[in-house]
C-alpha cells in the first residue's frame, strides 16, 4: 500500500526523491559559504550585550529609533548604560572582516552541499554562523547611521538582504526558519534606516527591489517535501535497527540505555502512550510488532498527512490568504484515531506536530516583505512629492507595479494617514482586521510578529522611550517606599 501510494503521488507530479529536491550544485570556485562561515567565526568576538536593540518596542506599534539615541540600558546590568562609543570600539577591529563578508555576499553563490541521506541526524553547522553575520551587520549599520555615514549603512543593509537570500534554495526546514529569522533582523534594520533622511531615490529603489525579491512560500513547501523524503530514510532506520523504540526516541538516553535519539522530536506522546506498559514488554513485544507489522502503516499515515498539509498550503497560496491555513491544518490534526491506530502510528505524530507552525512563519515573513516593500515605496513618494500619499493607489506605476497584497486575507494591505504619519498593516495570521492594533496577541514581549495585526511601526515618542527605559530599571529604596 505504501509503495502504491508513492507511485500514485509520483505519477501526479509529487517529488518524493531527495536528489530531485536538493539544491543544484555550485562550482567550488563560485561557492562562498565556507569562506563566509569562517569569517563569521572571527566576527563572533563582538560582545553579545553590545548589540543595539533595533526592534525595541516602547509601546504597541511604537519602536525606539535607537540609531538616533546616544545610549540605552544594558539588558544584562540595569545599573549601567551602553553607548555608541562602546559599540564603535568593539566594531573597529572587525571592519576588515565585515568588508570581506560583504564582498563575498555580493559576488558569490552559496550551497552547503548537505548530505540529506543522513536523515534527521543531518548536521547543519553553518546556519548559526550566517545568522551571527546578519546580527553584526545590523549593529554596524546602525552605528553607521548614528555616526552620519549613510553610504556605509546602506552597504551593510544590502549585505543583510543578500544573507536572507543565501539559504533560499536549501530545502530543509531549519534552513528556511533561520532564513526567516535573518529576514526579521533585516526588517528591523530597514525600519531604522528609513527613519533617517538623506536617501536618494536610486538607493531606495535598490532596497525596494531587494525586498520585493524575497519569497518564502514556495521555499517552505519544498522544505516540507524534503522533510517527507528524509522521513522515509528514518522509517527504514527504525525498521532495521536493533534498538527498541524507547531508545530511538528518548533524546536523553535515560529511558533506553543510551540511544542517540532524535533531539527535535518530542518523547512525551510516545511515553504517555506506553507509561503503563512495563519497559520489557514494550521493548521486547511492542517494538518487534511495530517494526514487522505496523511500521509501513505508520509511514503511510505520515505521508498522507504530509500530503494533506502540502495540499492545504497550495490551496492557501492560490488564494493569497495565509490566515485560512491554521484552520485547515487544525482539521488535519483533529482526524480521530482509534486505539488500534494509536498503537500503529507511533512515529508519525512525533514528526508532523509542529510543521504547520513553519508554514505560518513563512506566511508572516511573506507579509513582512510586502509591508517593507510598500513602506519603502511610500518613502520614495515622500521624497518626490514632499508629502505622504493619500492612498496606496497613488503609488501605482511610479513606485509600485501593482497594489500591495495582504498575504493574510488576499486583499490589499490596509493603509490610512493621520496628519504627517501613516498607518500601514496586515491583518495578521488570525485574519481579523483589528484596525492596525499592535497590542500583542500572544507572548510576553511586544514585537512585530505577536501583534494583533502586523503593523509597520511608528517611531516612539520621547515620553514613551523614557517610560520604557524607566520600566527596565530596578526600583531604588526611595522609589519602593513611595
Amino acid at each position: 500500500m505504501l509503495n502504491r501510494w508513492k507511485g500514485r503521488m509520483a505519477g501526479s507530479g509529487e517529488i518524493l526523491d531527495i536528489d530531485r529536491l536538493a539544491a543544484p550544485p555550485v562550482p567550488p570556485e563560485q561557492n562562498g559559504l565556507q569562506q563566509l562561515t569562517w569569517i563569521a567565526g572571527q566576527l563572533s568576538a563582538f560582545p553579545l550585550q553590545l548589540y543595539p536593540p533595533a526592534a525595541k518596542y516602547a509601546a504597541p506599534g511604537k519602536v525606539i529609533v535607537i540609531s538616533k539615541l546616544n545610549e540605552w540600558p544594558d539588558a544584562n546590568s540595569r545599573d549601567t548604560n551602553i553607548t555608541w562609543v562602546n559599540v564603535a570600539e568593539q566594531l573597529a577591529p572587525l571592519e576588515g572582516l565585515m568588508q570581506e563578508a560583504l564582498d563575498i555576499l555580493a559576488e558569490k553563490r552559496f550551497n552547503a552541499n548537505l548530505h540529506y541521506r543522513s536523515g534527521f541526524s543531518l548536521l547543519i553547522p553553518h546556519l548559526a554562523r550566517l545568522k551571527s553575520v546578519s546580527q553584526i551587520l545590523s549593529a554596524a549599520a546602525l552605528e553607521d547611521l548614528h555616526q552620519g555615514q549613510p553610504e556605509s549603512a546602506f552597504a551593510k543593509l544590502n549585505g543583510m538582504l543578500a544573507l536572507a537570500q543565501a539559504e533560499k534554495d536549501e530545502p530543509i526546514l531549519i534552513s528556511q526558519l533561520v532564513r526567516i529569522a535573518i529576514t526579521h533582523l533585516t526588517f528591523a534594520a530597514t525600519w531604522q534606516v528609513l527613519q533617517h533622511d538623506g536617501w536618494t531615490d536610486s538607493q531606495l529603489t535598490e532596497l525596494q527591489t531587494a525586498w520585493a525579491d524575497l519569497t518564502f512560500l514556495h521555499e517552505m513547501e519544498k522544505a516540507l517535501s524534503m522533510e517527507r523524503a528524509i522521513a522515509a530514510i528514518e522509517y527504514e532506520r527504525f525498521r532495521t535497527s536493533d534498538l527498541p523504540l524507547s531508545q530511538l526516541f528518548d533524546p536523553t538516553g535515560t529511558l533506553g540505555g543510551g540511544g542517540t535519539g532524535l533531539p527535535f522530536l518530542s518523547w512525551d506522546w510516545f511515553s504517555d502512550m506506553l507509561k503503563n506498559i512495563p519497559a520489557t514488554l514494550h521493548d521486547q513485544v511492542y517494538t518487534p510488532i511495530w517494526k514487522f507489522a505496523w511500521s509501513h502503516h505508520d509511514e503511510l499515515h505520515y505521508c498522507k498527512l504530509m500530503q494533506r498539509m502540502l495540499v492545504a498550503e497550495r490551496e492557501t497560496v492560490l488564494e493569497n490568504a495565509g490566515a485560512k491555513l491554521p484552520a485547515r491544518m487544525e482539521r488535519i490534526y483533529e482526524t480521530a484515531m482509534s486505539p488500534y491506530d494509536r498503537m500503529r502510528f507511533a512515529v508519525a505524530p512525533l514528526m508532523y506536530g509542529s510543521l504547520s507552525k513553519a508554514f505560518e512563519r513563512a506566511w508572516i515573513a511573506q507579509a513582512t516583505a510586502e509591508l517593507t516593500t510598500t513602506a519603502i515605496a511610500i518613502k520614495r513618494f515622500e521624497l518626490r512629492h514632499g508629502k505622504t500619499p493619500n492612498r496606496l493607489e497613488d503609488l501605482m506605476f511610479n513606485f509600485l507595479s501593482r497594489l500591495p497584497i495582504d498575504y493574510m486575507d488576499g486583499r490589499c494591505l490596509k493603509y490610512c494617514i493621520d496628519d504627517d504619519s501613516f498607518l500601514l498593516y496586515s491583518v495578521g495570521i488570525d485574519g481579523k482586521d483589528d484596525g492596525g492594533n499592535g497590542d500583542q496577541s500572544r507572548g510576553s514581549n511586544p514585537n512585530f510578529q505577536n501583534g494583533q495585526d502586523l503593523v509597520w511601526p511608528q517611531p516612539a515618542s520621547e515620553l514613551e522611550i523614557l517610560m520604557k527605559w524607566s520600566s527596565m530599571r530596578p526600583a531604588t529604596p526611595e522609589r519602593r517606599r513611595r
